[in-house]
């Protein structure tokens, strides 16, 4: 079980063309067999502006920001095993604020919480994730005003090939 750490929301409530604006900061996620808590981030100083779930087999949800995911499988999909994440860490405007106008890094954690790593800084906006096979994603991103392709070794956490994409 995963839950949000959410402030209250600044200016904008509501519903917007980008989904729900709520402040999430962190997540704490429940581990029933163990009764333990995991912080998926070390502090709350963050926002993260959304998450997508992935299998072995695809892209399961992207939950768009603000709203809390739900873990779960359609019959088709396999155990979720990995979150992403866009988050927010510092400020990238000129507002002085944390929010979904700055530049986000892509990040992934196991679905319990655990192994969080930051794989792609400043990203403006992400344009597509398909998953190449059971280990490899690909993701289809802005960044520096430039079209750019990633592939992400999902098991090392690591990206292993990006290239400028010309259009």
């Amino acid at each position: 079980m995963m839950a949000p750490l959410q402030s209250e929301p600044q200016k904008q409530s509501g519903f917007s063309k980008i989904g729900y604006q709520s402040n999430t900061h962190n997540y704490i996620f429940f581990n029933k067999e163990t009764v333990t808590f995991t912080k998926l981030l070390p502090t709350n100083d963050y926002l993260i502006k959304q998450t997508t779930q992935l299998t072995e087999t695809g892209v399961v949800e992207n939950a768009p920001y603000g709203v809390k995911p739900e873990l779960r499988c359609d019959e088709k999909s396999q155990t979720i095993r990995w979150l992403l994440y866009l988050v927010v860490n510092q400020y990238t405007n000129s507002d002085k604020q944390l929010s979904p106008k700055d530049i986000t890094n892509l990040a992934m954690s196991d679905v319990s919480g655990k192994n969080y790593t930051e794989l792609i800084p400043g990203i403006q906006i992400i344009l597509g994730l398909t998953l190449k096979n059971a280990q490899q994603l690909i993701v289809i991103y802005r960044k520096d005003n430039q079209n750019q392709v990633s592939i992400i070794d999902l098991l090392k956490r690591e990206v292993t090939l990006t290239q400028d994409i010309s259009i």
